[in-house]
């Protein structure tokens, strides 16, 4: 008994070790050509092999099963099989390990009749992702002959994957495939740094090291390296042909925190509600500093019993303790609270301008809006603002004297206040009027601004307002068009139906613009999906008039915006519309910021305030509001600004979608001295009645020089883009240019030399498969890229 439990043991030990080494075979389909005798058999060795190891086992082609068999006279290029018209192969897989083996077999055939056919493609290196480019026949699969799931165009390919190119027309099919080979760029994420006496440097993944100079220059530092003085250090890694870099500073130094001026409230007790979070950017502006507020300098010093509700701490008249903390360094300053007891006391008006040189409040005079003019009180200035509607309204004015005076550099040129500045000496329950009667002759000015009232995301709408601002005492009209990057935008619909429009631009035309008044209209588009609009790329809107009668400037006739097309939804944001980047002549003009928000709470908010404080490389003197979406006032106080939604009662957006959105936009000036290389920052808090803050995003706008590129070519550009035959390009001062035309592979598709005439010359693409593609264009030793789409 034991004898034949060792015998069956044994068997079944062999038969174990035979069946896993014995070779395997899957059939494949059969393959027919159209017009093309020349066959790759190797399409097929995926599908007979398997699952099978393709190191251990091999697939050899045959003409006939007895050569398979005994595996004598393989076809010897079986990439390149010239075939009658059919023919049986047989497919042999054997195991080179013990030399076992299995056959199949398919039938090849072809037909004299023309099919689809299918260019070789090359393998493709990629970074992070490669984008299939379009096909001229046929789709994208996963596996040989149509098996597999299908690929769309366009979509990207983000891991090593052989990618197989099939068509099959009347039963005749082509075929070729390629190895996508997708590196992968390495990522590092740093912050900077604030020590007090060093800070040692941490370790980092591989690849990547530390280095002094950007691009892998400068000297090499190694993690654990003691930093003992301020510097800017560069993170570089490389995978390949693909590489990522990062920089940070690292501050060492003791904490300076700023002193900042005494906060005031009212109320009816003594008991002032106070948002103590409006002095935080006075107190500083390092990057990662901590700010905690405490009612004795035991606790800051401690860091224990932290204010918790900074954005409505009620208390009387009182003394907190700011700490401001960076790493393991800190600074305390004090902070005044006063309470004051609320006056209900006005001080309203306007500045009205006389019209008919009979002295104002004789009926047919009109208000300036957009007029400056402070608030003295105490030795404390502030600045307001008449609003769209000229009107301008301060509450809650203290007893004691108060002096209103119109900021005479904020009036329109010809215009002029005979007596600029009222003084009130306020009581208790009383309203004063500081109406200021303006005289003098204003020339014929309307300007352009747009708002975007919604964020790029692609496959949704996205909204703008356009406004023309009438600075004149005759009413006006306008022709408005619109120009904007049809590869990325689609117009849907408008206020207005257009007058005229063509593939990248619409126009309208804008009835009755009143005197010293603003007419608004919106657009509407539709942003593409990706891979045509993705998260990061820049949409550049552009809005020009024509006004009517002639207008004396027509330098604010033409505006600009530059949006960044976002995959995230944050109805809470700022804009800059000049975008990341302006030319030192554009410092010289206005910069135009655009605020949003929207009610996400269950209920609606009564009042809604906006902090914001201007940087200092902007001339705060010449802050100006544009336009709101409700009836709002501003007040300016140095560089800090505030704009107050009182009795607002803004939905929430669960009860309409709608009408929870809001927007602020103004426009202010860089300093006179900025200089190339200087940056101006923006950001802003968003306060719903006593919640606690919403932050914006951060946007940064550098001064830059025009690039070589730019500055040869002097705004080169391609259209029509789309295009199905021929594009244009035009640039400034060029004669002659050279041109490649690659394709979403890289792959040079065609080149020539153009001779511009009138600053245009005309290419011909109609040979070229729709798509995307990169035209590149050289003149001396400058070169433009831009992006091309062939339907």
């Amino acid at each position: 008994m034991i004898m034949k439990r060792k015998i069956l043991l044994l068997v079944s030990f062999l038969w174990v070790s035979f069946a896993v080494a014995q070779a395997g075979a899957n059939m494949p389909p059969n393959i027919h050509q159209c017009g093309n005798e020349v066959f790759d058999l190797t399409v097929q060795t995926a599908v007979i092999l398997g699952n099978q190891n393709p190191s251990q086992f091999s697939v050899t082609y045959f003409t006939s099963l007895s050569n398979a068999q005994t595996n004598l006279n393989p076809i010897a290029n079986p990439s390149f099989y010239v075939s009658p018209l059919s023919q049986v192969i047989f497919a042999r897989v054997t195991n080179s390990s013990n030399g076992t083996y299995a056959t199949t077999s398919f039938t090849v055939s072809w037909s004299t009749g023309q099919g689809p056919f299918i260019s070789p493609l090359p393998d493709v290196t990629a970074c992070d992702a490669y984008p299939l480019p379009a096909l001229s026949v046929g789709n994208y699969y996963t596996g040989p002959n149509g098996t597999g799931s299908l690929i769309t165009i366009g979509t990207l390919i983000t891991q090593t994957m052989m990618v197989y190119a099939y068509a099959n027309q009347s039963g005749c099919s082509s075929q070729t495939s390629f190895m996508v080979t997708i590196l992968g760029s390495p990522q590092v994420e740093v912050q900077n740094v604030f020590a007090c006496t060093e800070f040692v440097l941490p370790a980092l993944p591989a690849p990547a090291n530390y280095f002094t100079g950007p691009g892998g220059t400068g000297t090499i530092l190694a993690a654990g390296q003691t930093i003992t003085q301020s510097m800017t250090l560069y993170v570089f890694a490389q995978n390949g042909s693909c590489t990522f870099e990062n920089s940070f500073t690292v501050t060492i130094g003791e904490i300076q925190a700023n002193n900042p001026n005494p906060i005031e409230s009212c109320s009816a007790d003594g008991m002032g509600i106070f948002d103590l979070t409006t002095v935080m950017p006075e107190v500083s502006s390092a990057p990662g500093a901590l700010i905690t507020f405490y009612s004795t300098m035991a606790d800051a010093q401690a860091d224990v019993n932290s204010i918790l509700n900074v954005s409505a701490f009620v208390s009387p008249t009182s003394m907190l303790f700011i700490r401001v903390q960076i790493g393991d360094c800190f600074d305390i300053v004090p902070l005044q609270l006063i309470s004051n007891v609320c006056t209900d006391n006005y001080i309203y008006g306007s500045v009205v301008l006389d019209t008919g040189n009979d002295g104002c409040g004789q009926g047919n005079d009109v208000y300036i809006p957009g007029i400056a003019l402070t608030h003295t009180f105490g030795g404390q200035q502030t600045t307001i603002y008449t609003t769209t509607n000229s009107y301008l309204e301060i509450p809650n004015v203290q007893s004691g004297t108060n002096v209103i005076a119109v900021d005479p550099t904020s009036l329109p040129a010809g215009i002029s206040v005979a007596e600029p500045t009222q003084t009130f000496d306020v009581g208790t329950n009383e309203q004063y009027d500081a109406s200021f009667c303006a005289t003098g002759v204003i020339s014929p000015d309307t300007s352009i601004y747009i708002i975007p009232t919604s964020q790029p995301i692609p496959g949704f709408n996205a909204t703008y307002r356009i406004g023309l601002l009438n600075m004149s005492l005759q009413n006006s009209t306008a022709t408005v068009t619109v120009t904007f990057d049809n590869s990325k935008l689609t117009f849907t619909d408008g206020t207005y139906v257009p007058v005229a429009q063509t593939a990248n631009t619409v126009t309208f035309s804008v009835p009755t613009i009143p005197a010293l008044a603003t007419g608004e209209f919106e657009v509407y588009f539709q942003v593409a999906m990706p891979p045509i609009a993705n998260s990061g790329d820049v949409l550049t809107l552009t809005a020009s008039s024509v006004i009517s009668p002639a207008d004396s400037n027509a330098g604010n006739n033409t505006i600009s915006l530059e949006q960044t097309v976002t995959n995230s939804y944050d109805p809470n944001d700022i804009t800059v519309h000049e975008g990341a980047t302006i030319t030192p002549a554009q410092a010289d003009d206005y910069l135009h910021y655009t605020i949003r928000f929207q009610n996400l709470g269950t209920a609606s908010a009564q009042n809604v305030r906006i902090e914001n404080m201007l940087d200092a490389n902007l001339d705060w003197s010449t802050f100006r509001p544009v336009s709101s979406s409700h009836f709002y006032r501003a007040e300016r106080d140095g560089n800090a600004v505030v704009f107050y939604f009182d009795s607002i009662f803004l939905t929430a957006e669960q009860n309409d979608e709608d009408a929870s959105h809001g927007y602020v936009s103004y426009k202010v000036k860089p300093i006179s001295g900025i200089q190339v290389g200087d940056s101006v920052t923006n950001q802003a808090g968003i306060f719903f009645d006593f919640n606690p803050v919403v932050e914006t995003n951060g946007v940064v706008t550098t001064v830059q020089m025009l690039s070589a590129d730019d500055t040869a070519f002097g705004g080169i550009s391609i259209y029509p883009n789309p295009t199905q035959d021929v594009f244009k390009v035009r640039a400034l001062n060029v004669s002659e240019m050279s041109i490649e035309i690659i394709d979403a592979r890289g792959a040079k598709v065609m080149s020539d030399q153009l001779t511009l005439d009138g600053n245009e010359a005309s290419v011909d693409v109609s040979q070229l498969n729709s798509g995307l593609y990169f035209v590149r264009m050289v003149s001396g030793n400058a070169s433009v890229v831009r992006k091309l789409m062939v339907r």
